[in-house]
C-alpha cells in the first residue's frame, strides 16, 4: 500500500492544485490501506489527506484526519513521525482558534469550531482560558492568577468564593473516592485522587499559617510555579484525548513570570 496508485495520484493532484481530485484519491488510499490492514501506510495516507482537505478549505476535516494520524502514530510507537506531523501543522489549521469555556453544571470544554473536548473543573482551566481568549497578548503571571482583571494593590491568590468552591470540591472528591472504592472501581478512584492531589497542592501554595490566604504580592515565584503546573496539567489532560490539540497548546503556550498563547 506504500505504492498505492490512489496515494500517488492524490499527492500528484495536490501538487497540481486539483484539490477535489486529491481528496478523492487520498480517501480511497486510506480505505484501501485499512482493508489490507496496513496501518503504517494508512497513517501516511491520512496525513496526506489532511493536507489535501486543508487546501480544499475543510479545516475541520483536516484536523480530524491529522488527529487520527498523530494518535495512531503514537499508539504504534512512531513518535518521531507524530512529532514531525504536529511540528509541520500550518497555522491555518487552527482557524478558528481554540476556545475554552465553562460548562453549565461544572467542568470546561475546549475545542476548535464545532469540535469539543470535555475537561474536569481543573484550576488551570481558568488560567488557560484567559490566554486562549487573548491570543498574542503577554499577561504577567500575577495578573493572570487574578483572571487578568481587577484593581491594583494587594490581591489574594484565592478569593473567598474560589476558596469555598475548592473546599466543596475536596469534600465531593473524598465522597466519590469512597464510593468508587466500595464499588471496586479502581480507575475512577485513581482519577479522583489525582484531582484531589492537584487541589491540595494548589491550596498548599495559596494558604499560609492558620489557613490565611496568601497575597500574590508576597509570593511571585510561588504564583509562577503554581500557574505553570496548573496549565501544564490541563494541557496534559487535553493531550490524552486530542494529541493534535494538546501538542498545539504545548507549542503555543508560554508560562513563566509572563504568560501567553501565541499560535
Amino acid at each position: 500500500c506504500f505504492g498505492s496508485v490512489h496515494r500517488s495520484l492524490g499527492t500528484t493532484a495536490l501538487v497540481l492544485g486539483r484539490t477535489d481530485d486529491a481528496v478523492a484519491h487520498l480517501r480511497a488510499a486510506v480505505d484501501a490501506c485499512e482493508r489490507l490492514g496496513n496501518r503504517p501506510a494508512q497513517l501516511l495516507a491520512r496525513s496526506d489527506l489532511a493536507r489535501a482537505l486543508l487546501a480544499a478549505g475543510d479545516g475541520s476535516g483536516a484536523r480530524r484526519e491529522l488527529r487520527a494520524a498523530v494518535g495512531g502514530a503514537r499508539t504504534a510507537g512512531l513518535d518521531g513521525l507524530a512529532e514531525r506531523w504536529t511540528a509541520a501543522a500550518p497555522p491555518t489549521l487552527w482557524s478558528p482558534l481554540p476556545t475554552l469555556t465553562r460548562v453549565e453544571g461544572g467542568g470546561w470544554e475546549i475545542g476548535v469550531g464545532d469540535e469539543r473536548v470535555g475537561l474536569p473543573d481543573l484550576v488551570g482551566c481558568q488560567y488557560l482560558a484567559v490566554l486562549v481568549h487573548h491570543p498574542g497578548r503577554e499577561v504577567p503571571v500575577l495578573r493572570l492568577a487574578m483572571d487578568a482583571e481587577g484593581p491594583g494593590g494587594r490581591q489574594d491568590v484565592l478569593d473567598g468564593r474560589a476558596l469555598g468552591e475548592l473546599r466543596r470540591r475536596v469534600d465531593d472528591l473524598r465522597a466519590d473516592i469512597d464510593t468508587a472504592e466500595a464499588a471496586g472501581d479502581t480507575a475512577r478512584a485513581a482519577a479522583r485522587r489525582e484531582e484531589l492531589d492537584a487541589i491540595a497542592q494548589h491550596l498548599a501554595t495559596s494558604l499560609g499559617l492558620g489557613g490565611r490566604v496568601r497575597s500574590f504580592d508576597d509570593l511571585p515565584e510561588r504564583a509562577r510555579t503554581s500557574v505553570q503546573k496548573a496549565i501544564r496539567r490541563v494541557i496534559d489532560r487535553v493531550d490524552t484525548v486530542d494529541p493534535l490539540l494538546g501538542d498545539h497548546l504545548r507549542r503555543s503556550t508560554r508560562t513563566g513570570l509572563v504568560c501567553s498563547y501565541d499560535p
